[in-house]
């Protein structure tokens, strides 16, 4: 069995190396596919540039003719993927060659989980652990934890860097890719959202883990306010469900 390594780029691609990079010699991640939502030529150039220096054809760079924002984008890079299983991840962000093996012992007959890393590691210094008392995240346990202020909870509910089945994503977020029914801005708690609602579940992965890179430009710190209030809809959307 073989994964594929699946990387929505937008003006990133200063990170690019260091996201691909403990993937270029993994037999077991066969695939690594790039979606770019249209960014500055200049970009686009640097990102070919990097592969062509690393000659080889396991890259494989889409782009898209418009910006279609993160959440488009995201869906995008996991259809062009071949294997049934994608490790979807944030171009800015990046993991150790030793996680592979983590990713190795999943059980993949779980078509419904999306596995999640069980520690985030900052740049800005902070360490966030979901060490919840529940390691599986369904819809019911989602709903306790919004209710009762689970430390951290908006963190995992909006943490995009997970390994999860092709068909069962695509299929639970085809109504918003075609109809865009919500605003997406915070796209990784409206993929919770849908994910939730199709009876799909989040299973916390012990040993998994990958550093989130604080950097300037970052979309949820530079509109905090906006993106607060949307935090609590998405909140609020789980609840009703």
């Amino acid at each position: 069995m073989t994964i594929s390594l699946a990387i929505p780029t937008y003006n990133s691609s200063k990170y690019f190396w260091d996201c691909i990079k403990p993937a270029i010699n993994s037999d077991f991640i066969s695939e690594i596919i790039v979606h770019d939502d249209c960014s500055d030529n200049s970009e686009y150039v640097n990102m070919f540039e990097i592969v062509s220096n690393i000659n080889t054809d396991k890259v494989k760079i889409y782009r898209g003719s418009k910006n279609e924002k993160a959440f488009v984008n995201k869906y995008l890079t996991v259809s062009k993927c071949t294997n049934d299983w994608v490790y979807l991840f944030d171009s800015d962000n990046w993991f150790d060659e030793s996680i592979i093996d983590v990713l190795k012992e999943l059980d993949y007959s779980k078509k419904d989980t999306c596995f999640i890393e069980k520690t985030l590691y900052v740049t800005d210094g902070n360490i966030v652990t979901y060490d919840y008392e529940d390691t599986i995240i369904d819809l019911l346990v989602a709903k306790k934890y919004i209710q009762n202020e689970k430390h951290h909870f908006d963190w995992f509910l909006n943490n995009g860097n997970f390994l999860v089945n092709k068909k069962t994503y695509l299929k639970s977020h085809e109504d918003f890719f075609n109809n865009k029914i919500y605003h997406g801005s915070i796209d990784v708690f409206l993929f919770s959202y849908y994910w939730f609602m199709h009876n799909n579940k989040y299973e916390i992965v012990d040993g998994l883990y990958h550093y989130h890179r604080v950097r300037p430009g970052n979309y949820f710190m530079d509109n905090y306010e906006e993106n607060m209030q949307l935090v609590q809809k998405y909140f609020d959307m789980i609840l009703k469900l």
